[in-house]
């Protein structure tokens, strides 16, 4: 059976070493703002604000760190889920999103064509570019912070429209992922596919489903950074 491989009862070093892993991480990421902060400073006539650079050097660990560890823990967590589901299992009840912190076995290894390989990192240059133009610049944030609070009736409302914001585009990237995708999916249905191709368009679907809510999952996070700097920070 599964379980949580973080479980301080079952593996309290593992969660030490989680812990004292994360305390590093802090300190080498203020460290980093610190000395990013001095250098991008050194003209004195095009000073940069302490701020801006924080932003940019925390959306930057998201996008560039952040999505494809979100990735491939959702892509973990999605295969498990199909796996089971193929096999008339019920789901886990105690699997949660956070897929890297469950025992489980590896993905399988799969063929990938030259376009599929074309695909997944022309998928990861947009998301990286996407990330980074829209949330690294500290101008955007604010502007996006205020045009949501302009057509908020409070708090409450904020985060439903601020929700709007991020998931109507992911939602349309899925509407056009069904449409690429109808073609193959018709094919699975159908069971035409030797098991050798048959497992190669689950992974690709799995893979593609995966990585939109990867990048919802990031966007969320580089918003919610943008709005904590902006308010506590600038």
């Amino acid at each position: 059976m599964k379980h949580n491989v973080l479980d301080p009862r079952k593996h309290p070093w593992r969660f030490i070493g989680v812990v004292l892993g994360s305390m590093v991480l802090v300190f080498v990421i203020l460290m980093a703002w610190i000395g990013l902060t001095v250098l991008m400073n050194q003209d004195t006539a095009h000073p940069v604000a302490a701020d801006v650079v924080f932003n940019y050097l925390l959306v930057s660990l998201l996008s560039f760190i952040g999505l494809p560890f979100f990735h491939w823990a959702m892509l973990r967590r999605h295969w498990q889920q199909e796996q089971r589901r193929l096999a008339g299992l019920p789901n886990d009840p105690n699997e949660t999103i956070a897929a890297a912190m469950l025992a489980a076995e590896p993905l399988p290894k799969t063929r990938k064509s030259w376009q599929q390989k074309v695909l997944y990192v022309g998928l990861y240059i947009y998301g990286i570019a996407l990330l980074m133009s829209v949330f690294g610049p500290l101008d955007n944030q604010r502007w996006l912070i205020r045009m949501i609070a302009r057509f908020s009736a409070g708090s409450a409302s904020f985060g439903s429209l601020a929700n709007l914001v991020i998931f109507v585009p992911a939602g349309l990237m899925l509407l056009l992922l069904f449409f690429v995708l109808d073609r193959e999916t018709d094919g699975l249905e159908r069971g035409q596919l030797d098991p050798a191709e048959t497992l190669r368009l689950r992974m690709k679907q799995q893979w593609l489903f995966s990585f939109v809510a990867a990048l919802t999952a990031a966007a969320f996070l580089c918003f919610f950074v943008g709005r904590m700097t902006a308010a506590y920070l600038s």
